[in-house]
């Protein structure tokens, strides 16, 4: 017996406060889940602002050298895609993760004219932002 230099008499003394502090952490454990849903935050983290970036004639996606800044006050976040030129479409960028606010969009691209987008809004729900979608249309310089 584990416990048995404590003595009998100490060990009956003891049982019920163990068997208190037992059944108070889970009514605790069980009251603290008791709030979860279908709808339950989780750990991930949602961009606030995702932009899929095209050439405006073609609708070619444009990726491999690309900028897109998302800025809120004194909050900035910018994204460059780097890589290879066969690295393919890489569906778009997310940026702002997290972050609500009411956002300016510039996105650049080497050979086509700066694209801006003002008064991006992006919304808090109950536990994450609500991503805003952009299509950014760029039009190549003459």
């Amino acid at each position: 017996m584990p416990f048995a230099w404590l003595g009998t008499r100490a060990i009956r003394r003891l049982m019920p406060i163990a068997l208190g502090a037992s059944l108070l952490t889970a009514m605790l454990a069980c009251d603290a889940l008791s709030f979860l849903s279908g709808e339950d935050c989780t750990t991930i983290a949602v961009p606030g602002i995702f932009v899929k970036v095209v050439d405006s004639v073609t609708r070619a996606a444009l990726a491999l050298g690309t900028t897109v800044r998302a800025s809120e006050g004194t909050y900035s976040d910018s994204v460059t895609i780097a890589g290879n030129p066969g690295d393919g479409d890489l569906g778009g960028v997310s940026l702002a993760f997290e972050h609500a606010g009411v956002f300016r969009v510039v996105v650049t691209h080497p050979g086509y004219i700066a694209w801006i987008a003002d008064n991006v809004r992006v919304d808090k729900d109950g536990c994450h932002v609500k991503t805003a979608t952009l299509v950014a249309e760029l039009v190549r310089v003459p």
